[in-house]
């Protein structure tokens, strides 16, 4: 469910009508969950929505 989900997440302006608003609000956010995705990816998990 949460996959299906994900694939409808219309990412942009926070402030936008229809927008979902994102995780991350800075660059180190950004590294934080991308260290997280990658740790996951180590560990056998698979990436469901973007990403590789």
């Amino acid at each position: 469910m949460f996959t299906e989900r994900m694939k409808n997440v219309n990412v942009g302006d926070p402030f936008a009508p229809g927008v979902d608003p994102g995780l991350q609000a800075s660059q180190l956010q950004y590294e934080c969950i991308m260290g997280y995705i990658e740790s996951g990816k180590k560990d056998g998990a698979m990436v469901h929505v973007g990403g590789r």
